[in-house]
């Protein structure tokens, strides 16, 4: 049998919202072609093999990017810039711990992925990770006011950048000395 899919509008998501996304839509086919994305929901064989195992309940389906894309709409580059569309990235979990149809309106990093994970599947997180576990924020509003909820952002090969992000600014510096990095 074939598998459910998600439609995703995809400008949305990684323009970091509706105006961001409506914006960008008037920016030509390109944008266009890209409004939305089809993605398989996890295979039915492998939910149907996992079930059959009694795996299922303890497996965790994860779709993410490690970037953002402005469709050149900022700079030369897809990618690598400090604005909303190159920054954010999509992040959609499926298992135990994630299950609760939560949106997490948090300043979330991917080196906080990690320990998330090792977390849902109970394994204890070594004191020298770096990130830490956005899990409680899924069930527990104290954990929501405490988050950081603040990023750093590395932006290099195209020019050599540092941002620091929060829910409401994004602060960068780039470094315009002669022997930066710039193709």
């Amino acid at each position: 049998g074939e598998g459910k899919s998600i439609i995703v509008d995809a400008l949305e998501l990684l323009c970091g919202g509706r105006g961001g996304a409506e914006a960008l839509r008037g920016g030509g086919e390109r944008a266009d072609a890209a409004a939305t994305v089809e993605l398989p929901a996890p295979d039915v064989q492998l939910q149907q093999t996992l079930e059959e195992q009694a795996m299922l309940d303890n497996t965790i389906f994860i779709f993410m990017s490690d970037h953002g894309c402005h469709f050149m709409t900022r700079n030369a580059e897809y990618k690598r810039s400090p604005h909303n569309a190159s920054i954010r990235i999509p992040l959609i979990a499926q298992g135990p711990g994630f299950n609760t149809g939560e949106e997490i309106p948090e300043v979330i990093g991917n080196i906080n992925i990690m320990p998330t994970l090792l977390e849902a599947a109970g394994v204890p997180v070594p004191d020298s990770v770096k990130g830490k576990s956005f899990l409680p924020l899924m069930t527990d509003k104290k954990a929501r006011k405490e988050w950081k909820n603040t990023e750093l952002i590395q932006i290099s090969e195209a020019i050599t950048a540092r941002a620091i992000r929060t829910p409401d600014w994004c602060y960068c510096v780039v470094d315009r000395s002669p022997d930066a990095t710039h193709h």
